[in-house]
């Protein structure tokens, strides 16, 4: 009975565990001032003078998450010193993913463990946008479906 409660107790504390993450807390603490939150639509990743830049219409947690697992799936940015290394920093640090991913799993449908399965469906469901961002001249200029074009810096 006693080890009954304790694997209850224990498999309680992890789905808590992942419901306490504070993902975007962990995406700063790796990335550092590479990410930024821009408001509770849109976060910017700029590794270097170019950005990626996630929003969405509506305010939803889920953005910080969708970032998160993108940049650890999909992105192949590589510093000078992670590129001498064959590594990547990020991902080495990073030991919140399958945390994160396990609670957004819901948003596969097909194989609820497979990373970009989970990113597709929650762009999908979210209405999550990717746009591009470059620093030209003393203006920011963007690259999205319905907004494109430049701000003076």
């Amino acid at each position: 009975m006693k080890l009954l409660i304790s694997l209850a107790a224990f498999f309680l504390s992890i789905e808590v565990y992942a419901e306490e993450i504070n993902v975007f807390e962990a995406l700063k603490s790796h990335l550092g001032s590479q990410i930024t939150k821009v408001s509770e639509t849109k976060i910017m990743f700029c590794p270097d003078q170019k950005c990626e830049i996630f929003r969405t219409d509506e305010y939803t947690k889920e953005l910080d998450d969708y970032v998160y697992l993108y940049l650890f799936h999909t992105k192949e940015y590589i510093s000078v010193y992670e590129f001498l290394e064959k590594k990547s920093i990020f991902r080495s640090k990073a030991i919140e993913e399958s945390e994160i991913r396990k609670a957004n799993k819901r948003y596969c449908f097909n194989d609820q463990n497979k990373p970009l399965c989970i990113l597709k469906g929650m762009k999908n469901k979210l209405n999550i946008e990717i746009c591009r961002g470059n620093h030209d001249e003393g203006h920011f200029c963007t690259s999205c479906s319905d907004n494109p074009g430049c701000t003076k810096l």
